[in-house]
């Protein structure tokens, strides 16, 4: 007799962020050779896909597979039950959906003019929250800056720099 029919991989899956491709494989040892799984549960968070990969003619497969591209913040959690032969096991998974980390887009400010009115945006992108700029240094002579309003929260306005430099 083969060793008892188990799932492996940890309950704790690695961390998803939202927007970008996620690939975990789950695998399982024991039984009698190939598996038969089956997801059960709330399921997986939208934007991920579980499927058994590496199937033969009976339709058991080797490992599960999640994939995908996770649209929304959260943990999750799901459970994935396993079938060799007679005997069965299962477990409940744990999945983070983090949001993309704050990003500053703006990679230049044009030049400005002594005496000239000026007005430029810095944008960011990621999080999830509002957000608050601050400034580290000190801006030119004439020159402030301030959140621009945004209609909705999280405010993830851009920041504006304007004024007459001196």
């Amino acid at each position: 007799m083969g060793t008892a029919l188990k799932i492996d991989s940890d309950k704790t899956l690695p961390i998803a962020v939202i927007g970008q491709t996620y690939r975990f494989n789950i695998i399982a040892s024991g039984g009698v050779g190939f598996y038969r799984w089956e997801i059960s549960g709330e399921g997986l968070p939208t934007g991920l896909v579980g499927s058994p990969v590496n199937c033969n003619e009976q339709n058991t497969c080797s490992y599960f597979s999640i994939t995908g591209v996770p649209k929304k913040v959260g943990i999750y959690d799901f459970t994935l039950k396993i079938f060799s032969g007679q005997e069965q096991a299962l477990k409940i998974f744990f999945i983070t959906i983090q949001p993309p980390a704050v990003k500053i887009t703006t990679t230049n400010l044009p030049n400005g003019k002594a005496n000239y009115d000026y007005s430029s945006n810095i944008e960011a992108v990621g999080g999830t929250d509002t957000y608050h700029w601050s400034i580290v240094g000190t801006l030119p002579k004439g020159l402030r800056m301030e959140s621009v309003p945004c209609p909705s929260f999280p405010c993830q306005g851009p920041l504006r720099i304007f004024g007459v430099p001196l």
